[in-house]
C-alpha cells in the first residue's frame, strides 16, 4: 500500500507544483495564456494568479495528507482516513462531469480542451479516486 500512497502522492505534488507554476505566470505548455486557458479549461481567459495558488495549495495540502496516512494515530488518523475518502469522492465527481460535459458545456465541443478533457483530465481524476480509496483504505 505504500506504492499507492507514493504514486498518489507524486500526482498530486506535480499537479499542485504546475499550478504554482501557472500562478506565478508559467503558460507551459502553451505559448501564452489564451493558449493555455482554451486548453485547460476551456474558456478565453484564465484564472488569476490567487486562485491558481489556492488549487496549487489544495494539492500540496493532498499531497501532506497522503504523506500522513499509516503515521498517525486516533482522532487524528481517523480525520485523515476520512478526508482522504472526501478527496476521492471529489475527484470521482470530477472525473465523471468530465466525460459529460461536452454536453451541457456545448461550447466546447470540438476545442483542445474537450479533447483532452476526455484523453486526460478525467480519467487522471478516475485514477486518483481509485489511487485515494486503496490508500484511504489502508490506512
Amino acid at each position: 500500500m505504500v506504492l499507492v500512497q507514493v504514486a498518489l502522492a507524486a500526482a498530486l505534488l506535480a499537479i499542485g507544483a504546475l499550478h504554482l507554476a501557472w500562478a506565478c505566470g508559467s503558460t507551459w505548455p502553451r505559448a501564452d495564456r489564451a493558449a493555455l486557458a482554451a486548453l485547460v479549461i476551456g474558456r478565453p481567459v484564465l484564472p488569476g494568479p490567487i486562485a491558481c495558488a489556492a488549487v496549487a495549495l489544495v494539492f500540496f495540502v493532498g499531497t501532506a495528507l497522503v504523506g500522513s496516512l499509516g503515521h498517525l494515530s486516533g482522532t487524528l488518523a481517523t480525520m485523515a482516513h476520512g478526508a482522504t475518502l472526501a478527496m476521492a469522492a471529489v475527484f470521482a465527481l470530477r472525473g465523471g462531469w468530465g466525460f459529460l460535459e461536452a454536453r451541457v458545456r456545448r461550447e466546447i465541443v470540438g476545442t483542445p480542451y474537450a479533447v483532452w478533457n476526455v484523453r486526460l483530465y478525467s480519467p487522471l481524476c478516475v485514477g486518483l479516486a481509485a489511487l485515494a480509496v486503496v490508500a484511504g483504505a489502508s490506512s
